[in-house]
């Protein structure tokens, strides 16, 4: 899930399946981590037949699956349910938690085209393109039921992103063109300018880009040389790269300490 669990009870043989990020939980540590850091992934389905089947009997914690089911029962609000379940895994602390359950409650109380935004963004982070795009779409299907000019700005800027990492630049610039027409600002200028300059049959929106000072023109250009350079170099190709760039001095003893740790990473790989 992104980082070494350090779980000290029990780790089942069957494992909760989270559907949403297609992964496996094998332990109520990693259930609370999931919990901890993709909040905005839940709702009441998860309080299902499944969890409570793998908290008695996975994770040994029956206690905990009789608390939830009668709270249910009791009708206890959904913040209340979860933040039981991390309370009695106590994988954080009581600071983590108490920051938590204001970041849950803000979460609950968002729109829902908020929390599909806020999923969306994480599967763009994790390179997961299309359920991205879905996530969008879908974020933007709601704000046509409940209008809101500036979150409708930040996902279809958020969905040209993901076109511009699939290289479908022309689908970039309809998205930042679209953004930008609901929430003017110099940052949708700068991500088009940055698509006219990577897909030149892209016909420039003139009327836009008149609109920022030439010396910023000129730094924008820069940074896209730069990109664009860097482009060609990855991995190791890239740190070597830099270590050329600097002077003579630094440049042998750093491209030595380079030498030396690919020759221990070789080996290891070999091992």
């Amino acid at each position: 899930m992104g980082r070494l669990l350090l779980c000290r009870g029990t780790e089942g043989k069957h494992p909760l399946y989270i559907k949403e990020l297609g992964l496996n939980v094998y332990s109520a540590e990693e259930l609370s981590y999931y919990i901890f850091n993709h909040a905005f992934f839940l709702d009441e389905s998860f309080f299902s037949d499944e969890l409570y089947a793998f908290l008695a009997q996975e994770c040994r914690m029956p206690a905990l699956e009789k608390k939830l089911r009668t709270a249910v029962n009791e009708g206890q609000d959904f913040v209340t349910r979860v933040m039981l379940i991390q309370e009695e895994i106590h994988y954080y602390t009581d600071f983590e938690l108490l920051a938590f359950k204001e970041k849950l409650t803000q979460i609950v109380s968002a729109s829902a085209a908020e929390r599909m935004k806020s999923q969306g963004d994480f599967m763009l982070q994790q390179q997961k393109y299309e359920s991205a795009l879905r996530l969008y779409d879908n974020a933007l299907a709601e704000t046509e039921k409940e209008p809101d000019d500036r979150l409708r700005s930040r996902i279809l800027c958020n969905r040209g992103s993901v076109y511009a990492r699939l290289f479908a630049f022309r689908e970039a610039a309809e998205c930042f063109e679209k953004a930008y027409a609901l929430e003017e600002s110099e940052e949708m200028i700068s991500r088009l300018f940055m698509v006219y300059q990577l897909d030149p049959s892209i016909p420039v929106r003139e009327s836009l880009i008149d609109k920022i000072p030439a010396e910023k023109l000129h730094k924008w250009q820069e940074e896209m040389d730069v990109l664009k350079k860097n482009s060609s170099y990855k991995g190791k190709a890239l740190e070597a790269r830099e270590i050329l760039e600097k002077n003579s001095v630094r440049r042998v003893a750093e491209l030595e300490k380079m030498l030396m740790r690919w020759k221990q990473e070789y080996r290891g790989e070999m091992a």
